[in-house]
């Protein structure tokens, strides 16, 4: 008579450093920390394994029971914007980020859309939507104001008028539509940060130095609720903690004034990994970036079409990218399981050091008077710019590889009679208060060498 099965007990955990004595006995007399440990760019060394034994406590799992995020697209008022809200509702949209110029768009046109509308402009075009707050009523819950004079400094070198107007005038408004009870202000645009060249660590810091720089120059109650708005690179388990970090970040500050720990997260794909040519790999890019910006907890993904950098805006192009995030909801589920990365030792370790060396940089900013003070002397750029020059040395020397441009190229294919856009910007300079923070991808001077070879001359 067999006998009847009997569940096996587990396996007895092993501790950290019986592991670890493994992995030498294996590596048969060679380094360990040499072999099999990586340093990344912001100094954090990577280990092969993580372990209980050696994992902090201090940050608690969150208690969310499923993943949840909207899919947003970009608006422009230039363009006929209920038509457009209408045919990307129909593809499954179900945010809006409307980029407001005065008297462009009016807001009975969208009232009668059920979905959530961020609405951002300039101070002028933002200003020029009170005349309309009356025909708001019920609907105010469902808009959003993103006020961000800053990002104008950061972006442009210039403010909209200067330092002293901007900010009164974002005071106002934040003001007259918290009185409204719209759910967000103000807005930290980081994502010029990223495009520009900066390290996760110098994302992180700059972003709160420009979100603590609003509690400095307002009321702090406008400030409660902010929205982050994120570029995410191809790191993929660095742009996870990185977004957890932000979290904790603008908790850390927040306590400090009595306020919600609470943000919404916006993110976008970087542009620094895109290509122009093999731009197809571009899908795959924005994929993982997506997922990334997924299990690190965004509220709400804008997708990025895999030709934006060459090709005008069209439905297809659009309906591509639209349907990356769709898949993601309702094919692969990521909407409706806990966060996988609950748990996970490695991320874990990687957002606690992020936030750590983010908080040492944040505090030496404002030793330094404050991210405008940095802006307006240069010491941010710099700082910038070195860290975009390591990352250039690295693609340069295909230590970092994009396929399709320094590695695995394919040398038959031409762009130049492709191209409806140019994907590069113009160089010609102007006076400005301080140095812009410009986009700059890591393939650009590759692929302006092999467009001139084509016979493309740049327009100036």
């Amino acid at each position: 008579m067999k006998k009847p099965f009997t569940q096996p007990s587990s396996f007895p955990p092993l501790p950290e450093k019986q592991w670890k004595q493994k992995i030498q006995y294996e590596l048969q007399g060679e380094d360990y920390n040499e072999k099999m440990v990586w340093e990344s760019l912001e100094g954090i060394k990577v280990k092969p394994f993580y372990h209980p034994d050696s994992s902090s406590q201090n940050l608690a799992d969150s208690n969310q029971i499923k993943l949840v995020w909207n899919i947003a697209v970009n608006i422009h008022g230039k363009d006929n914007a209920l038509l457009n809200i209408s045919k990307k509702q129909k593809l499954g949209v179900n945010s809006f980020i409307l980029h407001l110029e005065k008297g462009e768009l009016s807001i009975d046109e969208i009232l009668e859309n059920d979905t959530n509308f961020f609405l951002q402009g300039s101070l002028t075009s933002i200003e020029f939507l009170l005349k309309d707050t009356l025909m708001f009523n019920s609907k105010m819950s469902s808009f959003s104001i993103l006020l961000d004079p800053i990002s104008q400094l950061v972006q442009t070198g210039n403010w909209f008028e200067n330092q002293h107007k901007d900010i009164a005038q974002t005071e106002k408004l934040a003001t007259k539509f918290k009185e409204l009870s719209f759910k967000n202000t103000i807005l930290i645009d980081a994502t010029t940060y990223q495009n520009a060249g900066a390290n996760i660590v110098q994302e992180l810091a700059y972003s709160t130095a420009h979100a603590f720089e609003y509690l400095q120059h307002l009321d702090p109650k406008l400030v409660e609720f902010p929205v982050f708005k994120v570029a995410i690179g191809g790191n993929y388990f660095f742009e996870i903690a990185k977004l957890r970090a932000i979290r904790i970040l603008w908790a850390l500050i927040a306590k400090e004034y009595n306020l919600s720990t609470d943000c919404h997260i916006i993110t976008q794909p970087s542009r620094r990994n895109k290509t122009l040519y093999s731009h197809h790999n571009n899908m795959v890019r924005t994929s993982l970036e997506h997922m990334s910006a997924i299990n690190g907890g965004a509220n709400t993904i804008c997708p990025q079409p895999y030709d934006f950098l060459f090709r005008r805006k069209n439905d297809h192009s659009d309906g591509l990218a639209i349907n990356q995030l769709l898949m993601l909801q309702h094919e692969s589920y990521l909407n409706e399981v806990p966060p996988p990365v609950n748990g996970t030792y490695y991320i874990h370790s990687l957002t606690e050091q992020l936030s750590q060396k983010a908080l040492q940089l944040f505090k030496q900013i404002e030793a330094g008077g404050g991210l405008i003070k940095q802006l307006v002397t240069g010491t941010l750029q710099r700082k910038i710019k070195e860290s975009a020059q390591k990352q250039q040395r690295l693609f340069d020397q295909q230590e970092h590889i994009l396929v399709g441009s320094n590695e695995f190229m394919d040398t038959t294919e031409r762009m130049f009679d492709k191209m409806e856009t140019s994907p590069f910007r113009n160089p010609n300079p102007r006076k400005t208060l301080t140095e812009p923070l410009l986009p700059i991808r890591l393939a650009e001077k590759w692929e302006l060498a092999k467009l001139k070879q084509e016979g493309w001359k740049p327009t100036i």
